[in-house]
């Protein structure tokens, strides 16, 4: 993305920031800086940022996910948004405070996005080099099933080749269903311990791990357990 490009806010977004006006600082007091700014005044974009940090931190308050805050808090974003705007200054043009503002959104929901990203892909890779179920895993796998149906799994043991057919129906398993599977039965996590690791309610966790064991025993054959 050019870094001289601005956006004009889409419905949507204008819907989203009107909520935070009263943080945004007055034209009056932002006019002056930015063409102070323009000229080569390092205090004075410090200045204009520095007037805008109300504005975006409220912003990255409420739009970051929940999963993410332990990776970079709304500060973070924030402070990283600022270097990048300081970074691009230079080359940016706007006609108005305005633009100057749609300008500092987008970088900071352009940061979101990308942090976002970084995490699904760590997820994604700890799901892959999670160990599989050994034969106690597994064993608590298939008592999950029993219990899902209704009743206790009568099996007091199970061999370490019918673990390994479990473990190859669970790698056919989208990752959103072996993460949950392996947080339950593996790790023994309840399902508000789940939701906590992953953002999601108790109630939403149990709903996923229910549709998980259905397709794990739809990948199973539907075997006796």
């Amino acid at each position: 993305m050019p870094s001289t490009w601005f956006p004009t806010l889409t419905a949507g977004a204008t819907t989203l920031t009107r909520q935070y006006d009263k943080l945004v600082p007055s034209s009056g007091r932002i006019a002056p800086l930015l063409r102070k700014a323009r000229v080569g005044s390092p205090e004075a974009l410090g200045e204009v940022l520095a007037a805008y940090r109300p504005f975006l931190f409220a912003i990255a308050r409420d739009e970051i996910d929940s999963e993410l805050k332990a990776k970079a808090g709304p500060s973070d974003l924030v402070q990283e948004s600022f270097l990048e705007a300081q970074r691009d200054f230079a080359s940016f043009t706007a006609e108005n405070e305005s633009q100057f503002r749609s300008w500092l959104y987008t970088i900071l929901m352009n940061n979101l996005a990308d942090l976002r990203k970084r995490y699904l892909k760590t997820a994604k890779r700890q799901v892959r080099r999670e160990r599989p179920l050994g034969v106690r895993d597994s064993k608590n796998l298939l008592r999950d099933i029993g219990e899902l149906d209704g009743h206790s799994a009568s099996r007091t043991a199970i061999s370490r080749e019918e673990a390994e057919t479990i473990n190859a129906a669970l790698e056919r398993l989208r990752p959103a269903f072996r993460e949950v599977i392996i947080l339950r039965s593996k790790q023994r996590k309840s399902f508000v311990e789940i939701g906590e690791s992953i953002g999601k309610s108790a109630d939403a966790v149990r709903m996923l791990w229910q549709r998980a064991i259905l397709k794990l025993r739809s990948e199973l054959g539907n075997r006796d357990q």
